[in-house]
């Protein structure tokens, strides 16, 4: 991801009042000519935004994505109430203007062409989010590439062109008032500026190279020209033209060409402010404007003094003030209260979202059986066994895990496996999807949450003509409700490998059965320790040790998300195969009664080296141990 740096900054802080003077211009020709020279402000500000996603994809587009969508939330909400309020001090009554804003016509224009039903200014919003998620399309349809350069040179153009050629074709037909409406949306002025601006940000370590670029400032007097010739002060600003996209593109290489230079301490600080407070600027500035409107005596005399300059200066103090307090009002919220809040929203959503698929979506919903009829199905008929939790779905979103980092051949594996057709191999997904009574209210909130985001990809993965078992299974203390039934089930489990020839394949910190009687059933134990993090890297080590194993070896998998490709390719290999994942903390605390991870002693899982063991009273562990995968051979 790109870094801000100080010429950007600068060139945003006079885009910014650029645009600032197209709502609230200079008097006289100046003030129209510069009207028409400063249309260029908003492509700029697409431009910039496409410049710094050059780079960044998948998560992070997503996460641009939401945090502008709740911008677009916040400040429509915000413009609403203030609204109501302005109108109201007009005589207008809230509920006459309320529903002047609320329309299905209004908001169809919103989805489509990002104008706002609440301010116009809005739309610039709207437009970047559907920038986003353009480039997020782009991504996926080039199999998680970026878009090639040449294809988004052509579209560049092509919108380009159209956003001209329709502008023009208003002006000749005597319209011109509708250029606004035309253009003014993501397609046409958000998108290829856009691209324009990611184009370049691609090519920013050549503009670095550039030997002189103080020399394109010779550029700029011409274009500022054509731009006046091109559109001149008769209220025709909006259109874009040749020096509009000329304008960006050079402001934009400058910007990258001095990005490594010096700049005094002055001009640091007013590129650090621009950087902070363009967007509020923007924002709030109609705000302003309209304010002054409900104090005409004050208004007139701005515009009486010194010809009507002050006016434009003093208001856009103002407006640069108001940022400073609602950026000021954003600093003093606490990051923990900000996340204690988005923690509550998503928590009600969750909820509601459950809710609603429990009702509504019953019929369709996965079959999972019971934690008792699991251990009874895998036990009686010999079974192999692989279980998925909430970090194999993580992993299948492309998200990484504590223990796990992201993979993109694990997750198509994990993936893969959730509909995996072998009667003989239990594939073990959580029961959560209609009831959750089974569990502690702090673990349904989890599941909810969980749900909240996992639950197309279960819809998605598994079979719905299947029955699943139950992933709780090795999980069947801590998180359960009515621990009644956790005796019985315990005993059963250990009756899965009674008499057993057993390789335990495990992470290097897990300790399974370790001080406990949890394989005191079983014929012989050996152990296999594995990397207790990111063990996928090591898979071809690991598979291969285990290969090596006798015939009638029972493997029991303790090693993360990597235990799931193994449990299938063991299972193929002719091998019974039970993922326990980490059945020893359950275990644990059933034989000591505690009733949450925090009570449980972690002493036997911080122990290193023979001596340790020894003298812990776990010698026998280390004797166990027949091969060591480390990710360093």
């Amino acid at each position: 991801m790109k870094q801000r740096n100080t010429a950007m900054n600068l060139v945003k802080a006079l885009a910014m009042f650029m645009i600032f003077a197209i709502h609230c211009p200079f008097p006289g020709v100046f003030g129209e000519y510069l009207k028409s020279v400063a249309s260029y402000g908003v492509p700029l500000f697409f431009a910039v935004s496409g410049f710094f996603s050059a780079g960044v994809s998948g998560a992070g587009l997503k996460r641009r994505m939401g945090r502008l969508f709740r911008w677009i939330v916040l400040y429509n909400a915000v413009y609403l109430v203030w609204d109501v309020l302005y109108y109201r001090a007009q005589g207008v009554a809230p509920a006459e203007f309320l529903s002047s804003v609320f329309s299905l016509k209004k908001l169809a224009v919103m989805l489509l062409l990002n104008e706002s039903p609440v301010r116009g200014h809005l739309w610039f919003l709207g437009a970047l989010l559907y920038c986003y998620a353009a480039k997020l399309l782009f991504e996926k349809l080039s199999g998680g590439q970026a878009c090639p350069a040449r294809l988004m040179a052509l579209l560049t153009g092509l919108l380009l062109a159209a956003n001209i050629a329709g502008s023009l074709l208003l002006l000749h037909t005597g319209r011109g008032d509708k250029i606004a409406s035309y253009i003014r949306n993501w397609a046409l002025d958000g998108l290829p500026f856009f691209m324009l601006g990611e184009l370049l940000g691609r090519n920013e370590a050549r503009f670095r190279r550039i030997p002189r670029p103080e020399l394109f400032f010779l550029a700029l007097p011409p274009v500022i020209v054509l731009n006046l010739l091109e559109t001149g002060p008769a209220g025709q600003g909006r259109v874009v033209y040749a020096a509009t996209v000329l304008l960006v593109a050079l402001q934009l290489i400058l910007a990258a060409a001095f990005s490594g230079r010096r700049f005094g301490a002055g001009l640091k600080r007013l590129a650090a402010y621009a950087d902070r407070l363009a967007l509020s600027i923007y924002i709030f500035q109609i705000m302003v404007l309209k304010t002054m409107e409900l104090f005409p005596r004050a208004d007139r005399l701005l515009k009486e003094a010194a010809g009507g300059w002050l006016r434009t200066i003093v208001l856009f103090a103002l407006t640069v003030l108001v940022a400073c307090a609602a950026d000021g009002a954003g600093r003093m919220i606490k990051k923990e209260e900000i996340k204690l809040q988005k923690e509550k929203i998503k928590r009600c959503i969750a909820r509601l979202s459950f809710a609603w698929n429990r009702r509504f979506r019953k019929a369709g919903a996965l079959r999972v059986e019971s934690i008792g009829d699991t251990i009874k199905r895998v036990g009686e008929e010999e079974r192999s066994l692989v279980r998925f939790g909430d970090g194999e779905l993580q992993l299948i979103r492309g998200r990484s895990i504590p223990t796990q980092a992201y993979d993109s051949v694990l997750a198509g594996r994990l993936a893969g496996l959730l509909a995996c057709p072998e009667e003989k191999l239990v594939v073990a997904i959580p029961q959560i999807f209609d009831d959750l009574s089974l569990f502690v209210p702090a673990s349904r909130t989890f599941w909810m949450d969980h749900l909240l985001f996992c639950r197309r990809y279960y819809e998605r993965f598994c079979r719905r003509d299947r029955v699943y078992g139950n992933a709780f299974f090795s999980r069947c203390y801590l998180t359960v409700q009515d621990r009644t039934p956790c005796e019985r089930w315990f005993r059963d489990i250990r009756r899965l490998w009674a008499g057993a020839e057993l390789v335990v394949v495990e992470g290097e910190r897990s300790h399974n059965g370790v001080g406990n009687d949890l394989f005191g059933e079983a014929r012989r134990v050996r152990r296999i320790l594995c990397p207790s993090v990111n063990a996928f890297a090591v898979y071809d080590r690991i598979l291969k040790a285990c290969l090596e194993q006798p015939e009638g070896t029972l493997f029991l998998l303790s090693i993360g998300a990597a235990a799931k490709p193994l449990s299938y390719d063991l299972f193929q290999s002719g091998f019974r195969v039970i993922d326990i994942g980490n059945m020893d903390g359950e275990y644990e605390a059933f034989l000591h009664g505690v009733g949450g991870k925090n009570e449980l002693s972690a002493d036997k899982y911080e122990l290193r080296g023979r001596q340790a063991h020894v003298k812990a009273g776990y010698g026998a562990y280390w004797d166990e141990i027949v091969c060591r995968v480390t990710p360093g051979e």
